[in-house]
């Protein structure tokens, strides 16, 4: 993760960017996140149960994101149109080295 990535723009609604496990990018919207969005919103919750985060073992790591997007298959369609796909647990592109199943 880059030294200077201190927090990311992420909350249910939002649109972000889903990389798919092919290396596809689709506009997704993001339907649940889990974790904390700053650094230092994850330290005050750290300090808040009890624990000093500088004597922890691992540090924050921006959140997973579960999303929502629209197939890429043309021939994947009801009577809605397009169907929609989900992806769920995804790791942001920081925290992510493979080429695909990874948000920004």
């Amino acid at each position: 993760m880059p030294e200077t990535l201190e927090s990311v723009d992420v909350a249910v609604g939002q649109s972000a960017t889903f990389v798919d496990p092919t290396g596809v990018e689709h506009c997704a919207v993001v339907t649940s996140v889990f974790g904390h969005a700053s650094k230092e919103a994850w330290e005050a919750h750290m300090r808040a149960a009890g624990h000093d985060p500088a004597t922890l073992d691992h540090g924050w790591r921006p959140p997973s994101i579960n999303v929502v997007y629209v197939e890429s298959d043309a021939s994947k369609t009801d009577s809605y149109g397009r169907q929609i796909a989900r992806a769920t647990s995804v790791p942001h592109e920081s925290v992510q080295p493979a080429h695909g199943l990874k948000w920004r």
